[in-house]
């Protein structure tokens, strides 16, 4: 059996990172819906047959080599525009930043998840020098947006300057400059040549490494073309990406004289974001086989509390989060927001999310069930780290997924943490992390934020995997409970207790949420169908739902000494039937009129 084109690729990549460079056609922007140079040079004559009245012509550079008796050059079509300099510059704008008037081409260009997936590749030092024909910025732009370093060359001038490669973490070579400045090269004329400067990079650098070429055709840029079969053989290995069925004729010729693999791909927003997956997933598999989950909770469990140990349980509990950060890191980085909106994508995301979370779900229950002295230092760190995650704000709606990883820790601890009876623990992942909020950009309580109607909006409610159980309202807190029973199980006994302690937990906090912050409504769970006890007045005798026998025997009457000692309320029992009276009331008001449950997105807000 041998590797397919793309498995060679990706192993060659992982094998030598930082060996290859990227050369970069107009196809990788093709998505984004920016046209290439010569569809721009072919819109300009359009409009200068329009200045002369004449017919819209069928052939554009037949019509303009009739008129003027010269092939056109962007330059000389821009003259005959009659602009200055500067309004030369803005006759790109519309074309690349999409305020064209062209209904086809959309507004707005993003970096796609191509984009996306090289900047990623660029941040684990996979890839650093890119040379690119593209005079858009969709490129810089997601180089900034992950955080990367990197050097821009775009003119002559910068060519003759350039820095050694090895001395930047990232360089970008922008070979027909950058459409807010002079000398941009369009033309198949303007292609023929580079100046001496370009030409000494492209011999200084190309043979240094091997190449992945993707979205350049090799058939109008023969300055190009001719460096690169000029170059004299590399070191590494190149691989062009192509469109099935195969390349064209004049890439075929340069993809057979480099000796190139060609990786046939239906466009560069597939072959990019599965490059970088796979060079991070050999990369993984690299390294030293992760102990087993059974071997670290029962590590944890031989630790519980014991304070010579302390430093090992934290040791452990800090590589455990930070596997785990980088792994959600890399998941994120090539999310679409675009595709979110399809039911597929956001369920596969979902599932996506809890496979990378499930270990993980195993160790903080285990620390919130045994370990009461360290673990709510523990945890706490553990949900600040894992809930810093960035936003991602693409088109389309991502909603606030990035949260729902930490969202399912959370319920994990506090679910174990009243199985174990460690009410401690349950204040302090209830009342004390706090977490950067980047929409109102300052710290705000972890409770504010990770719960489930500020994970999932009203649009996400049907996408989840469940079909149409029960009220929508209620289907992330069914989806959450659905996804925790098998992990939790080892420390809730049976399912049943599950889902009792699942409704406890959610209700405490629904109830600490209306007592901190007052919203007009409560945040929901399926325990707001246990009714019986949300009545306006005194409470009624001979309640028999699991959550209202809680209720009665933990809550009321001046028998909650275990939750007001660990915090709770501040410890005053007053305060304490003040707030389970307003929340009660509240939620009487919601089962009286449902329409103001479900019709309200953020429940509690």
């Amino acid at each position: 059996m041998e590797l397919t084109p793309h498995e060679q690729m990706a192993i060659a990549m992982s094998t030598n990172p930082g060996s290859y460079a990227l050369l970069l056609g107009s196809g990788i922007s093709r998505s984004a819906g920016i046209p290439t140079g010569w569809d721009i040079v072919l819109t300009l004559i359009r409009q200068v047959a329009a200045l002369r009245q004449a017919e819209p012509p069928a052939d554009p550079e037949r019509w303009y080599l009739d008129e003027f008796g010269a092939l056109p050059r962007f330059g000389d079509i821009l003259g005959l525009l009659r602009l200055t300099s500067e309004e030369r510059r803005q006759v790109l704008v519309p074309f690349i930043e999409g305020e064209d008037a062209d209904d086809s081409m959309p507004a707005f260009r993003q970096p796609t998840p191509a984009h996306r997936a090289i900047a990623s590749l660029s941040s684990k030092g996979y890839v650093r020098l890119i040379i690119t024909t593209n005079i858009d910025r969709l490129l810089e732009t997601a180089l900034l947006d992950a955080s990367v370093s990197f050097d821009l060359i775009s003119s002559e001038g910068g060519f003759e300057g350039a820095k050694p490669v090895h001395e930047t973490k990232c360089l970008v070579a922008k070979l027909h400059g950058d459409y807010k400045e002079e000398g941009v090269r369009l033309t198949a004329d303007e292609l023929q040549q580079y100046p001496e400067a370009t030409i000494a990079f492209l011999q200084e650098h190309l043979p240094q490494f091997g190449l992945l070429v993707c979205g350049w055709s090799g058939e109008w840029d023969v300055a190009l073309k001719e460096a690169l079969l000029g170059s004299p053989c590399r070191r590494y290995s190149s691989f062009w990406l192509s469109l099935p069925p195969a390349p064209s004729e004049p890439a075929a010729k340069i993809v057979s004289a480099l000796g190139a693999t060609t990786v046939i791909a239906s466009g560069a927003d597939e072959v990019f974001p599965k490059l970088y997956n796979d060079t991070c997933a050999l990369k993984r598999s690299k390294q030293s086989h992760p102990t087993s989950v059974q071997l670290v909770v029962d590590n944890i469990r031989r630790h519980a509390d014991q304070n010579e140990a302390s430093a090992r349980l934290e040791s452990l509990l800090h590589g455990e989060t930070e596997q785990l950060h980088e792994a959600l890191l890399e998941e994120g980085t090539n999310w679409d927001g675009k595709r979110m909106q399809f039911v597929a994508a956001f369920q596969e995301r979902i599932q996506r999310c809890e496979a990378l979370v499930e270990r993980m779900v195993a160790v903080v229950s285990t620390v919130a069930f045994y370990c009461e002295a360290q673990g709510p230092r523990l945890l706490n760190r553990l949900v600040a780290r894992i809930g810093s995650l960035p936003e991602l704000y693409t088109p389309g709606g991502l909603s606030r997924l990035h949260r729902y990883p930490v969202l399912l820790l959370v319920y994990a601890i506090g679910i174990a943490a009243l199985a174990g009876q460690r009410h401690r623990t349950l204040y302090s992942i209830l009342m004390t992390p706090e977490l950067w909020d980047g929409t109102a950009q300052q710290w705000t309580d972890a409770l504010a934020l990770i719960n489930s109607s500020e994970v999932f909006d009203q649009d996400d409610w049907d996408k989840l995997p469940l079909g149409h159980v029960g009220d929508a309202w209620l289907r992330p807190s069914i989806h959450i409970s659905k996804v925790l029973q098998p992990l939790v199980l080892r420390y809730t006994g049976t399912p049943n207790e599950h889902e009792r302690l699942f409704d406890v937990f959610e209700f405490l906090q629904s109830l600490v949420h209306h007592a901190e912050y007052k919203p007009r409504l409560p945040l929901l769970g399926p325990f707001a169908n246990c009714s019986d006890y949300f009545i306006k007045g005194d409470l009624p005798r001979g309640l028999k739902s699991p959550i209202g026998r809680y209720y009665e025997r933990q809550l009321w009457g001046g028998r909650a000494r275990d939750l007001l000692s660990a915090g709770f309320f501040d410890g005053n029992a007053d305060r304490m039937g003040a707030a389970l009276h307003a929340h009660r009331t509240a939620i009487a008001e919601i089962n009286a009129n449902p329409r103001l449950g479900s019709g309200n997105v953020e429940h509690g807000t």
